[in-house]
């Protein structure tokens, strides 16, 4: 999920419009490519007087969080650790959940038992990029894919040593007007799709030999974007839609407008900016639009919109449900007067079934076993740990 940048705030105060990670301005230019392998920074897990909290069962105990801990239908907090850097987004890899933060250059694995943070690897300088970084990471099983906008790369960690292993310069493409920067990240296989918001345009990336295999160009302000069974789905962030390529031919297929829902306005509308797919569907966070969207794989058509009274910024499928996080918004972050929450919705009847309150809530993505949840707030980001009900 990509936050507000500070030059973002700013402008919203100056000119009392909406603006999201897409602002078009340039915090700097561009440094040329780096040659060299940028290295990782390790860091020691919270101290003790850091460590994760176990949720009480089911009351709660001095120490603990305040929010309630348990929420019937939908499932219990069993732990809640800090985290050195903002839960932007959250990723579910093989042995860790992974997350990143824009404004630090830095991307972070916690352990699956606790949620505790065990090391961060430094990708960039988020300085030298023009909406910071990393701004979106690929992960699937033990490979993990992050952006360097800054060197207009996408970087490989090994998620043993947490060593950037890898590193994917991508030059001007076809159609485009300079060297690719890149926003969103999606991973189908050997291939990488890469987004370039600025550029209008989403490359196909050869992993194995490191070429660009194809450029889409024609893309309005592209940013998350999910593969399902012959297709990618690429948010357009301004104009709340959705754009289905076909993988095979690289050719854009259909557009998908979503009717603004319960708010958005401003320059980026609802202010999307990611998108998941399931088996059958694609599920879209609505943001400012206070709710979620089912979109039909096959047909390309809307099926249902679940309305959820918060900026839903996140969305993870999980076994038998879906998994949405988000909270209210203001311009100094996280507005701790309206609480955020975990909401599960039923896939087979497209309603809320209930939400766990997680103040702050911003992303969340799921495990086998576990819905993990990282939230926003200053100097008390947590990734919590939950336990669905059946």
């Amino acid at each position: 999920m990509k936050t507000l940048t500070g030059v973002c705030f700013v402008l919203m105060l100056l000119i009392g419009t909406g603006c999201s990670s897409g602002s078009s301005t340039q915090l700097a230019a561009s440094p040329s490519p780096a040659s060299a392998t940028v290295p990782p920074t390790l860091r020691p897990s919270p101290s003790a007087t850091a460590q994760p909290t176990i949720a009480p069962l089911p009351s709660p105990t001095p120490g603990a969080t305040a929010i309630p801990s348990y929420k019937a239908g939908v499932g219990r907090i069993v732990s809640s650790a800090p985290a050195s850097i903002s839960l932007d987004e959250l990723f579910a890899g093989q042995d860790a959940v992974w997350y990143f933060n824009e404004d630090s250059g830095r991307v972070a694995q916690a352990d699956l038992v606790h949620g505790e943070e065990v090391t961060t690897t430094e990708v960039g300088n988020a300085t030298s990029a023009p909406y910071g970084n990393p701004k979106d990471m690929a992960v699937a099983g033990q490979i993990v894919w992050a952006t360097d906008a800054g060197h207009h790369a996408v970087v490989k960690i090994d998620p043993t040593t947490n060593q950037v292993v890898d590193r994917i310069v991508l030059d001007k493409a076809a159609g485009a007007a300079s060297a690719v920067t890149p926003f969103g990240l999606a991973l189908d296989g050997t291939t990488l799709w890469v987004s370039d918001f600025d550029q209008g345009l989403v490359v196909k990336v050869d992993t194995t030999n490191k070429r660009v295999l194809a450029t889409i160009d024609n893309v309005s302000n592209p940013e998350g974007m999910a593969v399902s069974p012959g297709a990618v789905w690429v948010v357009q962030h301004r104009s709340n839609s959705i754009v289905r390529i076909d993988s095979a031919t690289n050719k854009i297929v259909a557009t998908i407008d979503i009717p603004a829902a319960g708010g958005g306005g401003g320059v980026c509308g609802m202010c999307i900016d990611s998108v998941v797919a399931s088996q059958d569907a694609l599920w879209v966070p609505l943001d400012r639009g206070n709710g979620v969207a089912r979109i039909d794989l096959k047909t390309n058509q809307i099926v249902a919109t679940i309305p959820l009274k918060m900026n839903i910024r996140s969305v993870a499928v999980g076994d038998k449900a879906i998994w949405a996080a988000g909270s209210l918004l203001d311009q100094s972050g996280c507005n701790h007067d309206v609480s955020g929450a975990l909401a599960r919705i039923d896939p087979a009847t497209n309603t809320e079934v209930g939400r766990l309150p997680i103040d702050c809530a911003m992303s969340v993505t799921a495990t086998r076993s576990d819905v993990w949840v990282g939230t926003v707030a200053d100097s008390t980001d947590k990734l919590y740990r939950i336990k669905p009900d059946p």
